[in-house]
């Protein structure tokens, strides 16, 4: 269950603010600050109450009384200035905006000005609230730090987490230190919406009820050590958040940290802790194997890169075989009279030279495609018995849906291994004269249920014509 935080604090004009601040050299990050208070954003990952020590919550505000907005109860003792000041300060406004009888600038004597000068000095500087106060030892939020220290971590709760892993104890710790972080991001963010009420009053603005300059003047002074401390501690709660998240992401794929948290926050004495850590492991299991996918699809879109429009149109259309390569055919299917072709029996008819595939002959050290989805059956070298690459020399065979081989020869290089699982266009190797071959070409050869086929009917449209 989340801590309670303090309300927003009444939006202030931001119109207003930037005109009656326009010269200071704040203003762009305080119009920042209040148009987008970090307490109010949620983080990704899901959090739990890391003690019931009064150090990571507060309670809620208490509600405006007689139409005028009253600071939250904790922040008289945050020690982050503003809230009692401003409230007396607004008060005494009000007071005399009530009586019509009192303006500052038309005050009968100096003793009457004087007087309601001292009392709206004693308002709003330090010692009345826009200074830091006396910390206040009956509240819960005397233990909340300021500035850059976001808190300093508790002592490990008892029973089972004082001896839990080394990885529990830090995410304890992370926890204590984003509640108070967040409590105190919370009143800093309620006194600046107040303070900016008070500082961007203009100072010659003699149609309206305003403070004493020298209360506008102290609360532009206030403002800026204000936004440097919401500054340093809000950097604090986001490296935090990033030591979180990194946390759980190491966790996720290490079964032995993930058991741990598991097994730590499921004897917690916060019963939102395991809901929390297995929420959060469950968000980054996720987030992990998207990124796993999604790295595969680049080095997917990085083959498919390499290869011409003609492939991709015959992928596209659903064409169950592509081209190799896009290449001139330099000896076609069937029989031949080259001498280096071996003899073969092809439809019950002998013939003494016999080309099994077509040669597609383009640039040495071409990236060769699988033509098809399917597995390596073999990534292997012809040779003979003094090593020599001999036959079809560097080639690949691929095992394919349907009873279908692809086999692809006289490759300088392999690019996989047998066993492996390509995906249709994925580069199997590069182009070269290995084993029996008279220069830089591939050989391709389709085959089904132990039968030769042609494979030109299957690459219509994806050769080069002549």
């Amino acid at each position: 269950m989340a801590t309670p935080l303090p309300t927003p604090a009444p939006n202030a004009n931001l119109a207003a603010v930037a005109a009656g601040l326009r010269s200071a050299p704040y203003v762009g990050r305080l119009l920042d600050v209040l148009a987008h208070p970090v307490a109010q954003a949620r983080p990704d990952l899901r959090h739990f109450e890391p003690a019931a020590d009064g150090a990571a919550g507060q309670a809620s505000p208490p509600e405006p009384a007689d139409g005028l907005e009253l600071p939250p109860a904790s922040a008289a003792g945050h020690g982050h200035g503003g809230g009692r000041g401003v409230i007396v300060l607004e008060l005494l406004i009000a007071a005399v905006a009530a009586t019509g009888a009192l303006r500052l600038r038309t005050l009968a004597g100096p003793r009457s000005r004087w007087l309601l000068i001292t009392a709206v000095l004693a308002a709003v500087l330090p010692g009345s609230g826009l200074g830091p106060p006396a910390p206040d030892p009956h509240s819960t939020a005397a233990s909340v730090p300021r500035g850059p220290a976001i808190a300093a971590p508790s002592p490990a709760a008892p029973g089972p987490v004082a001896a839990a892993p080394t990885t529990w104890t830090r995410l304890v710790d992370i926890e204590r230190r984003l509640a108070a972080a967040r409590a105190t991001i919370a009143a800093e963010e309620w006194d600046i919406g107040h303070l900016a009420v008070v500082a961007g009053r203009h100072l010659d603005d003699p149609g309206a009820i305003a403070p004493a300059p020298a209360a506008v003047l102290a609360a532009r002074a206030r403002l800026a050590t204000l936004l440097a401390a919401h500054d340093a501690v809000t950097a604090g709660y986001h490296r935090d958040l990033q030591a979180e998240y990194d946390l759980y992401r190491t966790a996720a794929v290490d079964p032995a940290q993930r058991n741990q948290l598991t097994s730590a926050a499921a004897h917690f004495p916060t019963p939102d802790a395991p809901v929390a850590v297995n929420a959060n492991l469950g968000v980054m299991a996720t987030q992990l194997a998207q990124e796993a996918a999604l790295a595969d699809a680049q080095e997917r879109l990085r083959r498919l890169e390499a290869l011409l429009p003609a492939q991709i149109a015959a992928i596209r259309h659903r064409r169950p075989f592509i081209t190799p390569e896009v290449a001139a055919v330099s000896q076609t299917f069937g029989p031949t009279d080259l001498g280096i072709e071996p003899p073969l029996t092809y439809d019950g008819t002998f013939y003494p030279h016999f080309h099994t595939g077509i040669d597609l002959a383009g640039p040495d050290q071409t990236p060769l495609h699988a033509a098809a989805d399917g597995v390596v059956l073999i990534a292997a070298a012809s040779t003979d018995s003094a090593g020599r690459l001999v036959g079809y020399g560097n080639y690949v065979v691929i095992g394919h849906a349907a009873g279908f081989l692809t086999l692809y020869g006289h490759m300088s290089q392999v690019a996989v291994h047998a066993g492996d699982r390509v995906g249709q266009g994925q580069v199997i190797g590069f182009e070269g004269s290995t084993g029996n071959s008279t220069g830089p070409h591939v050989h391709f050869e389709i085959r089904r249920n132990d039968a030769l086929l042609d494979p030109a009917p299957f690459l219509d449209g994806q050769l080069p014509a002549g």
